[in-house]
């Protein structure tokens, strides 16, 4: 070491111990002091188990781990408030109690808030499990869990027109509002004056044995009715005229004359969770139970579903989709609101398509800090490993897509028809050369309209192909196919024949509506292998530029491009996926690989590559959970109003979008 920077190093460090010696010490001597978390200003995000301000973890619950010894609730205990304890039938070995932390949602009513039961109207803190409560539905629901915790912050009050109780919430909690576009949730920062705020009319003929809560209130009765109203009432409401309370075929719609909003500490509050409908009627007014209130991403984001490719606005509750663990999840619950604020747009490497999300919305992405050379570039780092919100990732740092982890080990495929003598069982055995004859339907094949006939088209100089192409249809059909030479230099392999008709209609008909269905999808390496190879030989090339070269697959199918960039990561290769929108055409999606990803795949598919530079420049990495995938560019802007969904998924909470 130099002098220079001896001494450089010297007044740097000297500097910061100066610049930080009169601040207030930032860390604190665990476990003799310990960090409040429930002061002004307190949060507790249960969707990525996060407290602010000051913590620095992030909870997550591992149900194959957790044995129920309430130990987070102990070393944790500025965020024990948000944690309860609660009895759950797991059938996991190492829990024998059966009990697991459960998280209180943060977004609540205060305990003197009246809910509608099936008993009458009680303050929600007299409410239990196994209690009906009436829903935004009409109808009465079995409340699952109560939550209870004190909370810090702003709550929103507010009146409406007809009832003499006014409803109170903290802020984030949803509020169902009747706008021009139909019904909607509203979170209290969204709601203005003269809004219409909702009640249920009942639609189950229950007798309460009370219809009064405290003083006269005005409550849903039966049949649409609603007890009278006492003279509290009229003294806010005055300069209001009775006829702004309208009536639809579900709904009592009034509107909002005030709105107050101050700032609370420790104030006790409870919420529910609601069966079926996650919602309740408090102080006369429709709210959500707020389960998870993630306000997420647009709904035309596409989310990996078991297998293939899914708008999110598509989804439904019971299908699976793909999280961060690799594995595939039920959707228990389907999440839409409308959402104003930053909506940030984030385009990564190899991805045809931007993600759109909220600024709530977490991320699992790895963080890329800078080299301490000159050039400042970003480290090739595949730790940590964390959800990070939009506005804390930059250009350059990597979005993880998990690598599927399940395997089918299909023996035999079997396809029954009828036919004019009785019904017809054939069954195919799932070798690697079938696989290799799917990739050649994939990329060349069709079905003829109202037909029963296969073909599968090659060039005149394919010859190669034709003749493997004809053996294993004769090999696994029984049936001589036979070859026809077209105009434009283009032979046809045609096979009429039922059986084959129906194995093909498995793969989709028309070159566009192309898929895996999910014994092909998630087969051995072995059969992948030869799947791709029959791929690429129909459909693909070796593109040669000046300086590189690299493999290339077409397809006009959006999943079916998608669906073999994840088989490509599970045998272990990286792909990217480029859109080329084409005049009077469909979209061409080319599955690009490229440096050492492209010699791999060569090797592996037994074709020629002269391709072997002394340094590859590759901006991917891959281990044997992840890809990580460089950001290209994030950009954010505001919106109001915009309708954003989110999905609830069972044991891991997340979903690749």
């Amino acid at each position: 070491m130099g002098t220079a920077s001896f001494v450089k190093g010297v007044l740097v460090a000297t500097w910061a111990g100066a610049r930080h010696f009169f601040r207030p010490r930032m860390t604190l001597r665990y476990p003799e002091q310990k960090l409040d978390l429930e002061g002004p200003g307190y949060r507790y995000d249960p969707k990525t188990g996060t407290g602010l301000p000051g913590f620095k973890g992030r909870h997550i619950l591992y149900f194959d781990k957790c044995t129920g010894c309430q130990l987070c609730a102990i070393a944790c205990d500025g965020v024990a408030v948000a944690i309860e304890m609660q009895p759950l039938p797991k059938g996991k070995a190492q829990n024998k109690k059966e009990i697991w932390p459960a998280v209180d949602y943060g977004r609540c009513v205060p305990t003197w808030t009246p809910v509608a039961t099936s008993n009458g109207i009680v303050p929600i803190e007299r409410i239990h499990v196994d209690d009906r409560v009436l829903t935004h539905t009409g109808k009465f629901r079995r409340v699952s869990q109560v939550f209870r915790r004190e909370y810090t912050g702003r709550i929103y009050t507010f009146r409406t027109l007809g009832n003499a109780e006014p409803l109170t919430v903290t802020e984030g909690h949803p509020v169902l509002v009747h706008t021009p576009g139909g019904l909607k949730w509203r979170m209290p920062d969204q709601i203005r004056y003269q809004t219409y705020l909702t009640r249920p009319i009942m639609k189950e003929a229950l007798i309460p044995r009370e219809l009064q809560y405290s003083y006269g209130l005005k409550h849903p009765s039966l049949r649409g009715g609603y007890s009278t109203v006492s003279l509290p009432v009229l003294q806010f409401a005055q300069g209001h005229s009775p006829s702004a309370i309208r009536m639809t075929g579900d709904m009592i719609l009034s509107p909002v004359i005030d709105i107050s909003v101050k700032t609370v500490a420790d104030l006790e509050v409870m919420n529910l969770e609601v069966e079926e409908d996650n919602s309740f009627v408090a102080s006369n007014q429709v709210v959500h139970n707020c389960v998870f209130c993630g306000l997420c991403v647009d709904p035309e984001t596409e989310v990996a579903t078991n297998p293939g490719l899914k708008p999110i606005k598509n989804i439904k509750v019971g299908e699976r989709v793909l999280t961060h663990t690799g594995v595939y999840r039920s959707v228990s619950k389907i999440w839409r609101f409308s959402y104003t604020g930053p909506i940030y747009e984030i385009k990564a490497m190899g991805k045809p398509n931007s993600l759109l999300c909220t600024s709530d919305h977490r991320l699992l992405t790895v963080k890329r800090p800078s080299s301490k050379k000159r050039d400042k570039r970003l480290l090739r780092v595949t730790e940590p490993v964390a959800m990070v919100l939009p506005k804390d990732v930059k250009a350059g740092d990597y979005l993880l897509t998990p690598i599927p982890k399940k395997v089918i080990r299909l023996r035999n495929f079997r396809v029954k028809w009828d036919s004019s003598t009785g019904v017809k069982v054939m069954n195919l055995r799932t070798e690697p050369d079938l696989f290799r004859l799917i990739g050649y339907y994939l990329a060349e094949g069709s079905i003829g309209e109202g037909s029963r006939v296969v073909y599968l088209s090659f060039g005149s100089s394919e010859q190669e192909l034709v003749e493997d192409a004809r053996g294993l249809l004769r090999r696994y059909f029984g049936k001589e196919p036979y070859s026809q030479k077209l105009a434009h230099h283009v032979i046809n392999v045609r096979l009429g024949l039922t059986f084959a008709m129906l194995f093909f209609m498995n793969f989709g008909r028309g070159a566009a509506n192309k898929t895996l269905p999910d014994w092909v999808f998630f087969a051995s390496r072995e059969r992948q292998v030869q799947l791709i190879k029959g791929m690429w030989l129909g459909d693909g090339c070796v593109v040669r530029q000046s300086r590189q070269k690299y493999l290339n697959i077409t397809t006009t199918s959006k999943v079916l491009a998608y669906q073999l960039q994840t088989v490509l990561t599970r045998l272990g290769v990286v792909s990217a996926i480029h859109c080329e929108i084409r005049k009077n055409r469909l979209p061409a999606y080319r599955l690009n690989v490229f440096g050492r990803w492209a010699v791999k795949l060569a090797r592996m598919m037994g074709i020629p590559f002269d391709h072997n530079p002394s340094k590859f420049v590759d901006k991917f990495l891959m281990n044997e959970d992840y890809v990580f995938s460089p950001i290209e560019s994030i950009s954010s802007s505001q919106v109001a109003n915009r309708e954003v969904m989110d999905i609830t998924v069972e044991d891991d909470h997340t979903f690749v979008g």
